[in-house]
C-alpha cells in the first residue's frame, strides 16, 4: 500500500501539469476510491498512459512550436555570412551542442546542410528573377566569396551558377 500511495503522490503531481483544473478534482476523486489493489494498481496503470499521451501531445506541440520559430527565424538572418550554429543556439538561448542535436531531431538534418540549402534555394530564385550577377548574388544569400558560393552551387544543383542562369535564360525567352 506504501508503493500504490507514493504512485499516487506522483501520479497527482504530473497530473497537476497536464490536467486542467476543472477536471483535476473529478480526476483526483476516481483515484482515491477505495479499491482492493488489483483494482488500484489498473487505475494507477491507466491513469499513467492518459497522462503520457497527454504529455506526449505537448511534447510534440512544443517540438513543432520549435521547429517553425527555427525556420523563420532562419529565413530572416540567412544572408548573414556570420551565421552558424553557434549564433543560432545563442539566440534560442540553448548550447551549441544541445541546439545541434535539436536542430537534426526537428530538422531532418544538420545544421550547415539546411543553411547551405536555403542560401542555395534563395539564390536559384535569384539567378531566375533578377539582373544581379553571380558575384552579387554570392553575397547577397550569405556566402563570403563566390569560389565557395560556386562549388557549393555545383555540389547542390549539379551544375555551375553561370549554367543554371544559362538554361533560365533559354527558357524565359
Amino acid at each position: 500500500m506504501l508503493l500504490i500511495s507514493t504512485v499516487e503522490s506522483v501520479l497527482i503531481m504530473a497530473a497537476e501539469e497536464v490536467v486542467d483544473e476543472e477536471n483535476l478534482s473529478d480526476y483526483l476523486l476516481s483515484i482515491h476510491r477505495p479499491k482492493d489493489i488489483r483494482e488500484q494498481l489498473e487505475i494507477l496503470r491507466n491513469e499513467l498512459k492518459k497522462i503520457g499521451r497527454i504529455s506526449a501531445n505537448h511534447f510534440n506541440a512544443r517540438k513543432s512550436t520549435q521547429k517553425k520559430e527555427i525556420q523563420e527565424y532562419l529565413q530572416a538572418v540567412y544572408s548573414d555570412p556570420s551565421l552558424s550554429a553557434s549564433s543560432t543556439a545563442d539566440h534560442f538561448g540553448l548550447s551549441e551542442s544541445y541546439f545541434s542535436i535539436l536542430f537534426k531531431d526537428l530538422l531532418g538534418e544538420p545544421y550547415s546542410v539546411y543553411l547551405e540549402k536555403l542560401r542555395l534555394d534563395h539564390a536559384m530564385r535569384l539567378i531566375r528573377t533578377s539582373a544581379k550577377t553571380i558575384e552579387e548574388i554570392t553575397f547577397a544569400v550569405g556566402y563570403n566569396n563566390s569560389t565557395t558560393f560556386r562549388r557549393a552551387f555545383k555540389r547542390i544543383v549539379g551544375i555551375s551558377p553561370i549554367q543554371y542562369k544559362q538554361e533560365h535564360l533559354d527558357t524565359a525567352e
